[in-house]
């Protein structure tokens, strides 16, 4: 299957005011493959939206990331450019994404005129008409301002807005997590409808357990700003290796009332992100910690458990 991006060993600090190094991002490696949907999931300050804040070459790094046969080079302000046209992004907050004082048709101009300078007037009335109607909305809509929208029907700009380019990968950060139950479901239709029309990649970002259950091709579970498990989805949520992704998983309301589920309550304290343990990110609230986690014998990274399933070394020793 063709690699669309490749990340290794991906590190991002920020400096506080006082001097002092958060880590946000620690040596994260992972692959995102063409027409699949990578699911992120992981507590709020885990360094999702980090990570595709990253990809599109937003905020400072080290070491690699490759996107489409490319290495990413900040430095390189028209590779930058020329990367970020084959990427889509859509927002947590539909509202807040839109400029309200922009018509639809605007709205979804900007991206064309930004990364096709020659455009024509006549080429961008075509691909705004084409991009409304492809997230099933008619085209009455391009004349309106995002205040006259329904909370569902400014996603659906928002995700048009994305598309417009023929992007190559398209990130969604929490896209569906502000709307209500029906409309998250129709939002999810059109995405999975999209990328079998138009041969979309995903990497979509969220908390949601259900969400990603219902989407993904394949979940990476963070902590910490670290992989902790990665896999096919249904193999990651029925057979899970890792404590922190079992935590998660237990912590999931379970459809059927008659069903009642064993919450597992992680203890400890979470590490300060300016001051990292030097064993496993994990160990302070693991609840079968080893000695060689704690003070760092184990190295970092993922192993095999099974056929493209992976988890954290040093936990899944513990187990």
């Amino acid at each position: 299957m063709k690699k669309l991006a490749e990340v290794s060993n991906l590190e991002v600090k920020f400096k506080l005011p006082n001097k002092e190094l958060v880590h946000a991002l620690n040596g994260v490696n992972i692959n995102i493959h063409e027409n699949e949907t990578l699911g992120l999931i992981g507590e709020s300050g885990s360094g999702k939206s980090t990570l595709g804040k990253a990809l599109l070459g937003l905020i400072e790094y080290e070491g690699k990331i490759n996107l489409f046969q490319r290495d990413l080079d900040l430095n390189n302000k028209l590779l930058i450019r020329n990367t970020r046209k084959d990427i889509g992004v859509v927002f947590q907050e539909p509202f807040l994404s839109l400029n309200p004082r922009m018509k639809i048709k605007n709205i979804l101009a900007e991206p064309l005129v930004i990364h096709n300078p020659n455009i024509s007037k006549d080429e961008i009335n075509e691909k705004t008409r084409i991009s409304v109607e492809n997230v099933f909305l008619n085209t009455d809509y391009l004349e309106k301002y995002p205040s006259q929208l329904s909370g569902g029907e400014q996603q659906r700009i928002g995700i048009a807005r994305a598309i417009i380019n023929s992007p190559k990968l398209i990130i969604l950060d929490e896209p569906t997590s502000s709307l209500d139950l029906s409309v998250r479901n129709e939002i999810l239709r059109l995405l999975k409808n999209l990328q079998m029309e138009l041969g979309l990649t995903y990497l979509f970002i969220s908390h949601d357990i259900h969400t990603i259950k219902n989407i993904s091709n394949r979940t990476a579970v963070m902590y910490l700003g670290s992989i902790m498990e990665l896999g096919e989805t249904k193999e990651v949520i029925e057979n899970p290796v890792h404590p922190y992704t079992k935590a998660l998983l237990s912590s999931v309301l379970s459809p059927n009332p008659k069903i009642k589920k064993t919450q597992i309550k992680l203890k400890g304290e979470i590490p300060k992100v300016t001051s990292l343990p030097r064993g496993c990110l994990f160990s302070s609230r693991c609840p079968n910690p080893t000695e060689d986690c704690k003070n760092g014998s184990i190295e970092r990274e993922l192993i095999e458990v099974s056929s493209n399933h992976y988890g954290d070394k040093c936990c899944v020793n513990c187990l």
